[in-house]
């Protein structure tokens, strides 16, 4: 599969870094989602079928209406989403507690270089396409 049938969605109440975001990694052929909270998020995922499910979440920390950790509470409780990776986007300096208790399996912190989120995201989509080679580069 190429990077233009993966689907990552992204979720942050900052418009312009889902814009951002959105059209970094838009630009490079990924099929962007968004959600400006984690309800909308979470109503989003169950809107979608199982071959629409995005193969990444990036998650915004500190939001509205249901926070990231709300979130993946949340999400953790329906199987077809719970496997998904996620990543933690955050601006907090602290991160130990935050990727304990979201159970990220990265972090990137704001403000966001683009050339990172890119190269994360197409780690993350090769190692779960190729999941006999596990690591991050």
């Amino acid at each position: 599969m190429g990077v233009e049938e993966k689907i990552i969605l992204t979720i942050d109440d900052d418009i312009d870094m889902l814009d951002s975001i959105s059209y970094t990694l838009g630009a490079q052929g990924y099929k962007m989602l968004t959600a400006l909270d984690g309800r909308k998020a979470l109503e989003l995922l169950n809107s979608l079928s199982n071959d629409e499910l995005p193969d990444l979440i990036l998650l915004d920390y500190n939001m509205p209406v249901l926070n990231g950790y709300e979130f993946n509470l949340a999400r953790l409780k329906i199987p077809r989403i719970a496997r998904i990776p996620l990543v933690l986007l955050t601006a907090r300096g602290d991160l130990s507690p935050l990727m304990d208790s979201i159970e990220a399996e990265a972090y990137v912190t704001k403000p966001i270089c683009q050339e990172s989120i890119l190269q994360l995201a197409n780690n993350f989509i090769y190692r779960r396409d190729n999941a006999r080679f596990s690591f991050l580069v």
